[in-house]
């Protein structure tokens, strides 16, 4: 085949008899030489005006002082270093660090497995990014934005970041109420509502109302009563636990008008009860510090001079909280009207 452009040329130079159809192989004419050179000369013009499409990969460490503008794809597997402006037609993939001291523009994708540290404006159609993005000025990006490691912006008022898909681990995008959600050291964020409800729950029977299956980013948890009551006179309480409940180690005191108790078998949450009694409130248990959560609770009874009740306290789980109950001490009476429901965040 007559090798028309340099990316056409073997890097076998024995492959190399012809260029452009003038023969250069053993015995050739001897014009062929001048006719050779002439050729050869043409093609290296046209490769640096970039007259001819041709992807150019650089297996070491590309340095340009002067503004880099490319019409076809730039491939490079070691480190490049563009003292000016770099604009790309075609995508980018580079295998190592991309330095550049002027502005970025590349309308295809641009995927680098290492840093990316640009001084001037940076525009992009979509950008991944194994290392760390280093931006002095602004980054706009209009395709999906993936970058694993650390983003860094210059802190002038007048930089900006514009992504037309919102940066996130997965390049993903929210719905309209979500936040980025954290879910913990072992798991990629994710999109959710601010506040996660639970399924509310009839408190009309039974001697206790669960809510299991609590995620472990929780931080925390809201219980909310509407008409609660119960069959008989034990003190209510709120236990929570890892795996299961932990009915053991909690410091817990509260008041009622004049009745003021303890507790350690749970959350206290009414120290004076009535069977006639109805009440309505909301109880908050807060991560203090790893397995270490504290409560407070404001309850307050419909029929009843002992409103509103006021509760406190604190206990450290053995493991990651997962569940809270709601029940009596003597765990025999039974919950009689009302429901009860839960908020997580």
């Amino acid at each position: 085949m007559a090798k028309t452009k340099i990316s056409e040329f073997s890097s076998t130079a024995s492959n190399n008899t012809d260029i452009d159809g003038i023969s250069v192989a053993e015995g050739m004419a001897p014009s062929n030489v001048n006719n050779a050179i002439r050729e050869l000369m043409s093609q290296l013009k046209d490769w640096q005006s970039g007259a001819v499409s041709q992807d150019m990969s650089v297996n070491g460490v590309l340095t340009v002082s002067g503004n880099t503008v490319l019409s076809a794809n730039l491939t490079a597997t070691g480190n490049a270093s563009i003292g000016g402006s770099m604009t790309c037609t075609g995508a980018a993939v580079l295998s190592s660090t991309l330095a550049v001291s002027g502005a970025v523009t590349c309308s295809g994708a641009t995927v680098l497995g290492s840093t990316l540290a640009v001084t001037g404006a940076t525009s992009l159609a979509a950008i991944t990014c194994s290392g760390a993005a280093v931006l002095s000025s602004t980054l706009a990006v209009a395709g999906a934005t993936n970058l694993q490691a650390g983003v860094t912006l210059g802190t002038s008022t007048s930089n900006t970041v514009t992504l037309n898909a919102l940066l996130s681990a997965g390049g993903g995008t929210g719905t309209s109420g979500q936040v980025l959600k954290s879910n913990g050291t072992s798991s990629a964020p994710s999109w959710s509502s601010a506040i996660t409800s639970g399924t509310a729950q009839a408190s009309t029977s039974g001697t206790s109302i669960d809510f299991t299956g609590i995620p472990s980013w929780v931080k925390r948890i809201t219980v909310m009563f509407s008409g609660v009551s119960t069959s008989g006179t034990s003190v209510l309480q709120a236990q929570i636990g890892a795996g299961s409940i932990t009915t053991t180690g909690y410091t817990s005191g509260g008041q009622a008008g004049a009745t003021v108790s303890n507790l350690t078998s749970g959350f206290i949450l009414m120290p004076a009860m009535f069977a006639f009694n109805t009440f309505s409130g909301t109880v908050t248990i807060c991560n203090q510090t790893g397995y270490s959560w504290v409560y407070s609770s404001v309850l307050g009874t419909v029929n009843s001079a002992a409103s509103p009740c006021i509760c406190g306290g604190n206990i450290t789980l053995s493991g990651t909280l997962d569940r809270v109950r709601i029940t009596t001490v003597n765990g025999t009476d039974t919950f009689d009207a009302g429901s009860i429901n839960i908020l997580y965040e």
